[in-house]
């Protein structure tokens, strides 16, 4: 399964979440310039617009899921983020046991743990206000050990505090191996 079934899944069951938002975007490696196009989608057309750009792709580009979300109902919206992360490990009993951590401490959120060819991706179905966010992309360095390899990807979660939300790849044009689920929570 594709991360993309684990969001819809989410979708189903909060009528709330009415918009969500993924990128386009060019790789520059060792670069901080975030060189992407950004679609905010109607949740219901989520699929068809990644099918769509996923047969567009130009070289280097590939398609990522953002955190950012919008809720709401006819007479409001407010900006969510979804709690995404991304181990740097490729130890799945690694991240299985990281996750396991952040699942408790979230209150035991629908998660989906993703191998996406090189190491591994969490989705977990928690809404987090912007400073909510903030504060859970702090806690997930502090999750890397003192003394040993590190589990999250600290360079991820610099980039991503810059840009102001996180972002997985959904892809598979810039690494030959598109993100699947290997266990849901």
């Amino acid at each position: 399964m594709h991360p993309i079934d684990f969001i819809e899944s989410l979708v189903a069951v909060d009528s709330h979440i009415v918009k969500a938002q993924i990128s386009v975007y060019r790789y520059h490696p060792e670069s901080l310039f975030d060189d992407r196009t950004t679609y905010s989608i109607a949740v219901e057309q989520l699929r068809a617009k990644y099918e769509t750009l996923s047969v567009q792709l130009g070289e280097n580009e590939d398609i990522a899921f953002h955190s950012l979300i919008t809720i709401g109902d006819k007479r409001r919206e407010f900006k969510r983020h979804l709690a995404l992360v991304d181990f740097v490990t490729a130890d799945i009993t690694r991240a299985e046991a990281t996750a396991e951590i952040l699942i408790a401490e979230l209150s035991s959120p629908p998660c989906a743990l993703v191998y996406s060819g090189r190491s591994y991706h969490l989705y977990l179905g928690v809404q987090l206000t912007p400073l909510s966010w903030t504060s859970f992309m702090g806690r997930l360095l502090l999750l890397n050990p003192r003394n040993g390899p590190a589990v999250i990807d600290a360079r991820w979660v610099g980039h991503r505090l810059m840009g102001g939300y996180s972002a997985l790849r959904w892809s598979a044009k810039h690494s030959p191996y598109l993100p699947e689920i290997v266990r849901e929570w």
